[in-house]
C-alpha cells in the first residue's frame, strides 16, 4: 500500500526524525497523544514570548515583565484546561507509568518555573532582540509536486535567527549545530528574506527546580547543508509514502521511554499485531 501524500509540514518531518512510529501515530492513523504538561508549559511560554515580540515589533517595546508574566499565568491556565480535555480524550492509551510522571508536576510548580524562566529571558535575551520575522509562515513547493509548509518563531533586524527552547538541562554546542530545525529556518528565511540569515542564536531556558537560567548558543550557520536537508526531506517524503515505519532509540532514551512516552501502548501493540491490523484497527475512517 502506498500512502499518497501531496504536502508535509517541517513539524511532521522532525515528528518522523524523532520516531517514524510517532509520525504513523499521529498523521496516518490521526491518533492524538496524551498530553505532557512538560510540552504545555514549553507551548505557553512560547505564545508569551510570540505576543511580546510581536507587540514590540510595532511600538518597539512590547510587554514588560509584569504584563509578561500575566500573559503567561492567562495563557498557561488555557493550556491545562486544553491538557484536561485531552487527556480525557486519549485515556485508553495512557500507561499507568507516564500517568504517575505527570501527577508528580503540579499546576503551582509550573507556574512558578516558568514565570522564573521568563524573567531570566526578558532580562538577559530581550534587551538585546528588535525582531523582524515574528511566527511567520513559508512554504516550498518541490519538484515532486509536494507542498513543505514551515514557520519561523523569531528573527531580528540584524538578520539573525532565534530560536527558544525550554529545557530541564543544557545542551552542547554539537547538538545546536547538528539540529536540523535550524537548517529549516535557513531554507525559510531564504524563501521570506532572498537571502541567508547572518547567524543562528538558540536560546535555552533552563527551567531548574529552585532557579531558572538562560544558555545562549551562537552559531554562523547549522552543520546540515540546506540542499542536504531538503534531499533529506524528500527521502522521507519516501519513507512515508512507502510506509516505513519504526522505533529504534539508544536504551537510556527518554524519547519512546515507559515513562515519557504518550504512544507507548501503541508501540507494544504495533509489534504484537502488526501494520495492517493496526492500521485498520485505528485508522482514521474508524476513529
Amino acid at each position: 500500500m502506498v500512502f499518497q501524500l501531496n504536502h508535509i509540514s517541517f513539524s511532521q518531518v522532525l515528528t518522523y526524525i524523532s520516531c517514524p512510529e510517532h509520525y504513523l501515530f499521529r498523521y496516518v492513523l490521526g491518533i492524538k497523544s496524551p498530553p505532557a504538561k512538560a510540552m504545555k508549559q514549553g507551548r505557553a511560554i512560547h505564545e508569551t514570548l510570540a505576543n511580546h515580540y510581536i507587540q514590540k515589533r510595532t511600538d518597539n517595546r512590547g510587554y514588560s515583565q509584569n504584563e509578561i508574566q500575566d500573559a503567561y499565568e492567562h495563557i498557561l491556565d488555557k493550556e491545562m484546561d486544553e491538557y484536561e480535555k485531552e487527556l480525557e480524550e486519549t485515556k485508553k492509551l495512557v500507561d499507568k507509568d507516564f500517568l504517575a510522571k505527570e501527577k508528580e508536576i503540579t499546576k503551582d510548580e509550573m507556574l512558578d518555573a516558568g514565570t522564573r524562566g521568563l524573567a531570566a529571558y526578558y532580562t538577559e535575551i530581550n534587551p538585546k532582540v528588535q525582531p523582524e520575522f515574528v511566527e511567520q509562515e513559508f512554504s516550498l513547493e518541490t519538484n515532486q509536486n509536494i507542498s513543505i509548509k514551515g514557520w519561523i518563531d523569531l528573527t531580528d533586524t540584524k538578520k539573525i535567527v532565534h530560536e527558544t527552547k525550554t529545557s530541564r538541562k543544557t545542551p552542547n554546542i554539537q547538538e545546536v549545530g547538528r539540529d536540523p530545525q535550524l537548517a529549516i529556518y535557513q531554507i525559510g528565511y531564504k524563501k521570506l528574506a532572498g537571502k541567508k540569515p547572518l547567524g543562528f542564536s538558540k536560546d535555552f531556558i533552563i527551567l531548574g527546580k529552585r532557579e531558572a537560567k538562560i544558555e545562549r548558543f551562537r552559531i554562523r550557520k547549522p552543520d546540515i547543508d540546506p540542499e542536504a536537508m531538503l534531499r533529506y526531506i524528500w527521502n522521507i517524503v519516501k519513507a512515508i509514502q512507502n510506509n516505513i515505519w519504526y522505533c529504534v532509540h539508544p536504551a537510556n532514551s527518554w524519547v519512546c521511554s515507559k515513562d515519557w512516552c504518550g504512544y507507548w501502548k501503541l508501540h507494544q501493540e504495533l509489534r504484537q499485531i502488526g501494520f495492517e491490523t493496526i492500521t485498520k484497527k485505528y485508522g482514521k475512517n474508524n476513529n
